[in-house]
């Protein structure tokens, strides 16, 4: 697979549909640590706002996504399993100004649609079936959602899941310094550090590093 990149195509998401998810309170969040940021209640350094946060799979696969929504701008992520950690795993900063998301190049092709709190679509990557997927908005309260952090190996991203037994999965991967993602090893038992998840680091540096909630403008 091609090495992953940064992509900044035009998608369709329109402003009007974010303020309706905004007013429902599905995730009415700024980025993580805002508050103590110096001048970040001034309209010139206040962050991007997320609107609404999303996680779900691709049918058949390993792979799961998720999906954050702001008034202007989406980020995307796909994250393969144990089994396509390696070809499957990709970050998407886009674009936004409707309510279909569309993405095309020679390797990879989305198309999904955004209705009442729930991303349904199809993908499809060189050398795979198209294959549909879909992400829905979770409660707040859990540790379900989607983290990153930077290391040594590139940008690390993680996907969590809580369930309504508190029970407690992750699947993650880093992507940027090496041809093909590395899978990232969790520790045992997930838990949150002030709103924050410990991973191990993948490469030879070794060693754990932090990840905080993602927001919509990448680390």
């Amino acid at each position: 697979m091609a090495h992953p990149k940064l992509c900044v195509p035009k998608v369709v998401l329109s402003v009007a549909f974010a303020a309706t998810l905004l007013a429902g309170g599905c995730g009415d969040d700024a980025e993580p640590g805002a508050a103590n940021r110096p001048d970040s209640g001034t309209l010139q350094h206040a962050p991007a706002r997320v609107l609404a946060r999303m996680v779900g799979g691709v049918e058949e696969t390993d792979v799961r996504v998720a999906l954050l929504i702001g008034a202007e701008k989406v980020r995307l992520y796909f994250c393969g399993g144990a089994e396509s950690y390696a070809t499957a795993t990709r970050w998407f900063d886009l674009e936004a100004d409707g309510e279909d998301v569309e993405f095309e190049d020679d390797t990879w092709r989305i198309h999904a649609h955004v209705l009442f709190h729930t991303l349904l679509g199809e993908v499809e990557r060189a050398g795979d079936a198209a294959r549909m997927f879909k992400a829905q908005s979770f409660d707040p309260a859990t540790l379900t959602g989607l983290y990153e952090g930077v290391a040594e190996c590139g940008r690390l991203g993680l996907i969590v899941t809580q369930d309504t037994d508190g029970n407690v999965t992750a699947q993650g991967a880093c992507t940027g310094a090496t041809e093909r993602s590395q899978e990232v090893k969790l520790i045992e038992p997930i838990t949150s550090e002030d709103g924050m998840i410990r991973v191990r680091t993948p490469g030879r540096a070794g060693g754990t590093t932090l990840l905080r909630p993602a927001g919509l403008e990448p680390l």
